[in-house]
């Protein structure tokens, strides 16, 4: 038997072979059973409390030491980080079910952030998403829904705090390891019908990576406003200024064949790969001491709520603005600025119009969402003359891409126990030219509809079993429209670049045994038509990017995540998944390296604890197993470019972290990360740090 039929079989027998059939449960707590929750707070216990009564999935955590919300997701079933360090990393670094950051949605409340990703952005810059401003956290896996389109791995919706009737402010410093020091401020509160939260804070840290220091500052303001009649009108600004040094090589020779390789140019640092500035040739953009990129970004959020006789509708507008600074100096003297370059990154901006009404035993979901992806100006703003040749000339925004759905869904509760999920997705997508007169965009499009079916059945009130099948669709990117039109593939015009067509299926059960114990299991199966794919080219000494259609990708695997409370003061919790990938049809991949996707762990493991001493420290402790992984690793060799299959050796990193009120205001933390100081790394070339610390102070009022 294949061993995507065993996971699915195993699920099968695990699953609905220990439950039998029991009383009826409320239809509000049917409707959120495949969904999981973190809820970030202070007050865990109270918060444990309010959930104890709901069949969702959630898990208490405290902020700690945690920056940004990738941190509180590293310990999720079906999650992987791949980071090239800890902090200040500008790439893509969460996986939701083996999809990367341009696969899978990240909602804050309700709306899409993901953004452009050119020129060296990433799709979801997880470091704009400090902390300070997040209520809790809810986590979809796979394209189960019709309300969210453009996803294959899942949803990611952040949902921000609220002001409170009670006036709260709060005042947290934290110092650590590389010179760590943070500051954050909240404040929030109501006046009459108007509720308001505010928040500030600052991070800095020292490199680890050679270059790679790390300095940031965040706001954030969100007001609603409830009318008399109950509606509500919200408004929003969330900004972070990124500064961050690009990570310079640490390497004597770039080819992994040369004992160089291994040894370092600046002792004082690890050995270690390094990046390159976007765009331009090495002189200009191979980062030298004092490199460094400054980037602003800034969320801007408007939203109407009307409640209505039997539901409600809901309409969202929202803008994305990314600016991002480049500088980089002379090798020989650091004082002497050779480039500076300012890019719009990102001006993407949609709306979403919603409405959801209840229909005896129907709840229905309906609308309509358009978003535009685009992005500004390249704009050069002083180039050293003697290396104007290798510097990448000022640029309008070539092209855009306007991405449009709607949907129907249907949540049908046929009786106490049973209810079906129906959903009808339509999407359509158009990229073309944008203001650039010297670049002619070949023009894409396509749209697609996307049925949806789930049926869940409820034992008893504390167990749901579930079946799910689903199509989903992912359009093009931005840098994947632009490379299959102006890169390598410019030289095939017949070859035409299409959205990935999925398909998906899962089956899994979630129960809680007791207030004591819960688990949930599940077994999924993912094939993706048409996956995009990308591979470099080589062509003398000019590398140039290969985007194209492969015939299919196929992730699958097997999840387990459950929770035991041992006594009243002290939790246990353990996670496991199984996964595993093939790609078909690369007809442009000659060096037949691998028939798998880079970087997919086949198994990973979670285990911890979570202890509350008699004189109310909380102390926890974590595992993290992550298991071989394998990746094509490029590089220069004699003035071209040469691929590798190389290996990440499996890991295991323990954590510890303990925090005490010291008072009704005070309360006190200490971390240490990687208690056992081991050697690893996320991404290949880039070597993750040992033992880390921190000491942090929380006042609040």
């Amino acid at each position: 038997m294949p061993a995507k039929k065993k996971i699915l079989t195993c699920t099968i027998v695990l699953g609905f072979g220990i439950c039998g059939a029991f009383s009826p449960v409320r239809a509000e707590e049917v409707a959120n059973f495949d969904m999981e929750q973190i809820i970030v707070t202070a007050d865990a216990e109270k918060s444990a409390e309010q959930s104890e009564s709901s069949i969702v999935s959630t898990k208490i955590v405290k902020p700690g030491k945690a920056t940004n919300v990738s941190d509180l997701l590293t310990d999720l079933v079906g999650v992987d980080i791949v980071r090239r360090a800890i902090v200040g990393d500008n790439q893509d670094t969460v996986k939701l079910r083996g999809f990367d950051g341009s696969r899978f949605m990240v909602l804050i409340d309700g709306r899409p952030v993901n953004s452009a990703g050119v020129v060296g952005g990433c799709y979801v810059d997880w470091g704009t998403f400090p902390l300070d401003n997040v209520d809790k956290i809810e986590v979809i896996r796979g394209p189960k829904s019709a309300v969210y389109g453009n996803t294959l791995g899942g949803v990611i919706n952040i949902i921000t705090k609220q002001g409170g009737t009670k006036p709260y402010t709060s005042l947290q410093t934290m110092w650590g390891s590389k010179n760590l020091e943070r500051y954050q401020f909240e404040h929030s509160g109501k006046q009459g019908n108007l509720s308001y939260v505010i928040t500030a804070g600052k991070d800095k840290r020292d490199a680890y990576l050679r270059n790679n220091y790390f300095d940031s500052e965040n706001y954030s303001l969100k007001t609603t406003y409830s009318f008399p009649t109950k509606e509500e009108l919200t408004v929003g600004i969330q900004s972070t200024r990124t500064k961050r040094g690009y990570i310079m090589s640490n390497r004597q020779s770039q080819d992994p064949d040369n004992p160089l390789y291994y040894e370092p140019i600046d002792p004082d640092y690890p050995v270690a790969d390094g990046e390159s500035i976007p765009l331009g040739g090495p002189p200009v953009c191979s980062p030298n001491s004092r490199a460094y990129a400054d980037k602003t970004k800034t969320y801007y959020d408007i939203s109407y709520r009307k409640p209505t006789r039997d539901g409600f509708w809901k309409l969202q507008w929202f803008k994305n603005k990314e600016d991002r600074k480049d500088y980089n100096y002379s090798a020989a003297d650091a004082g002497k600025l050779i480039f500076d370059r300012k890019t719009g990154t990102d001006r993407s901006q949609g709306w979403a119009l919603q409405q959801v009404k209840n229909i005896g035993s129907h709840k229905l979901t309906y609308g309509w969402e358009h978003r535009d992806i685009g992005y500004g100006d390249i704009i050069n703003n002083y180039i050293d003359p003697a290396l104007m040749a290798y510097a990448y000339p000022n640029e309008l925004s070539s092209e855009k891409m306007d991405v449009e759905g709607a949907y129907l869904q249907d949540e049908y509760q046929a009786n106490p126990k049973l209810t079906y999920l129906f959903g009808l997705r339509y999407d359509k997508y158009e990229g073309r030219s944008d203001r650039d007169p010297n670049v002619k965009m070949r023009p894409i499009d396509g749209s697609a509809f996307s049925p949806k079916f789930e049926v869940s059945y409820q034992f008893d009130p504390q167990t749901v079993g579930y079946l799910s099948v689903n199509r989903g669709y992912r359009v093009p990117t931005l840098p994947e429209f632009y490379w299959w039109s102006e890169g390598y593939m410019k030289n095939y015009p017949d070859i035409k670049l299409k959205a990935e067509d999925a398909r998906f299926y899962e089956i899994g059960l979630k129960k809680k045994i007791s207030d004591k114990t819960n688990y949930r299991i599940s077994g999924y199966y993912s094939e993706i038509g048409d996956y995009i794919f990308n591979n470099f080219k080589s062509a003398g000494s000019t590398n140039q990017y290969m985007i194209y259609n492969i015939d299919k990708a196929k992730i699958w695997g097997f999840e387990a995540d459950g929770e035991h409370k041992l006594r009243d003061n002290l939790t246990v919790f353990a996670n496991y998944t199984y996964q595993k990938t093939k790609k078909q049809g690369d007809r442009y991949d000659t060096f037949q390296l691998s028939d798998e996707l880079d970087y997919h762990p086949r198994n990973k493991v979670n285990v911890g604890f979570r202890y509350t001493t008699a004189n109310n420290t909380q102390i926890a402790m974590s595992a993290r197993y992550v298991g071989e992984q394998k990746t094509i690793y490029r590089y220069t060799k004699n003035g071209g470019v040469a691929n590798k299959l190389v290996s990440l050796p499996d890991y295991t990193t323990v954590n510890v972290s303990a925090s005490r009120m010291i008072n009704k205001n005070t309360e006190v933390s200490l971390f240490i990360d990687n208690i056992f100081n081991k050697g690893y790394s996320e991404t290949f070339g880039y070597p993750m740090e040992g033992r880390t610390y921190g000491v942090s102070c929380k006042y609040q009022f």
